[in-house]
């Protein structure tokens, strides 16, 4: 069928452990960001173009800080959301694993019936 599709949690779960690595590299990232000596801007000097570099280069910092927060949060939205989605295939697999065992629970041993139903009575 068209709408059929299976989805591998094995798979799901190495993507969500590189999504973590990544997660980490993030808090790395703004460790060294946010520490005393990144936050100086370097020594451009006070002549004209020194000052104007230290302007472009505090601003472009800045615009590199919010789009690596920005990417860092879409990351950890991304890890949370396939976790949720790994937890739902794994209820879901647990759910149709007990729905099997409890319907055997409740036949018993249905080797024994079979063995006792006459083959040429069965119109299948």
């Amino acid at each position: 069928m068209a709408n059929d599709f299976t989805v591998d949690v094995l798979s799901l779960e190495d993507f969500r452990k590189g999504l973590a690595d990544r997660v980490a590299d993030f808090e790395l990232l703004f460790a060294r960001l946010n520490d005393g000596a990144s936050r100086e801007n370097p020594p451009f000097g006070s002549f004209v173009d020194g000052t104007t570099q230290m302007s472009y280069y505090a601003s472009m910092r800045e615009e590199f800080i919010t789009a690596a927060d920005r990417l860092r949060k879409a990351v950890e939205v991304l890890h949370t959301g396939t976790g949720e989605i790994i937890d739902a295939y794994r209820t879901t697999e647990d759910l149709q694993k007990a729905t099997v065992a409890d319907i055997s629970d409740k036949l018993g041993d249905i080797s024994i019936l079979l063995a006792t139903y006459p083959r040429e009575a069965a119109s299948w």
